[in-house]
């Protein structure tokens, strides 16, 4: 069996950088071993796929000031707001809390 280097890359895209938890025959393993014996391509595409896969593996991190950046940018101050349930009417009927913060559609607002 022969493994282009698109099939390859296919392959790699689809299950990741472990090779062997890749579902393959004896002959597609073959191929593969070979395929990364003669291409620095191959081997560097997988190298570049564990780095990605470790990044994705993290969490996203936001700098600690973004809250109070965004907060301040919409005239809120610095609080940490939350979201409550009230029994009101949905945004149309209450545009605006007295702090300034929207009512949701769903009939949420936003206190400090």
């Amino acid at each position: 069996m022969t493994l282009t280097i698109d099939d390859f890359l296919e392959l790699l895209d689809f299950y990741g950088s472990d090779l062997d938890s890749w579902p393959l025959s004896e002959a597609e393993v073959a191929a593969v071993a070979l395929l990364l014996t003669q291409s620095d391509f191959a081997r560097d595409a997988v190298i570049e796929m564990r780095g990605l896969e470790v990044h994705l593996r993290r969490p996203p991190r936001a700098p600690e000031s973004l809250a109070d950046r965004i907060l301040t940018a919409a005239g809120a101050g610095t609080a940490n707001p939350i979201c409550v349930r009230s029994e009101a009417a949905p945004a149309e009927d209450h545009p605006a809390d007295d702090s300034g913060w929207p009512w949701t559609s769903d009939g949420f607002r936003w206190e400090n």
